[in-house]
């Protein structure tokens, strides 16, 4: 009960942050494939219904493993916000494998919120 709760108090801190710091529906980028709208779009946070694409952008992204952990780095050339520094994904906003249209991992990520959702590139 006390999970669900956290989970509940997590999606709402998001959603209302969201509000509070003017973040917008992110938009895709320039030379976005319209036919990978459907996929992006079925990328949720972990344990919700909200998608990941409404709460950041989306975008391939490099990344590394150090000290066990998985690491994005959000340059300014990929995300609109980018800080230009590696970001550790919290285990949580990992999504389970499944297939990846893209072929390359995929990071939803905002600035205030931090990463909202994380996808490897072979889906593994």
């Amino acid at each position: 009960m006390m999970k669900r709760f956290f989970k509940y108090l997590i999606v709402g801190s998001l959603l209302f942050s969201g509000g509070a710091t003017n973040i917008s529906i992110a938009a895709p980028p320039e030379n976005a494939d319209p036919a990978l709208g459907p996929f992006f779009k079925s990328l949720k946070i972990p344990g919700t219904n909200v998608s990941c694409c409404d709460m950041s952008d989306c975008r391939p992204v490099k990344f590394r493993i150090n000290n066990s952990k998985i690491e994005i780095y959000t340059d300014s050339k990929t995300f609109s916000d980018g800080t230009n520094e590696w970001v550790v994904v919290p285990e949580g906003r990992v999504l389970s494998p499944r297939e990846n249209p893209v072929g390359e991992p995929i990071a939803c990520w905002t600035k205030p919120i931090g990463v909202i959702c994380f996808l490897n590139g072979s889906g593994v």
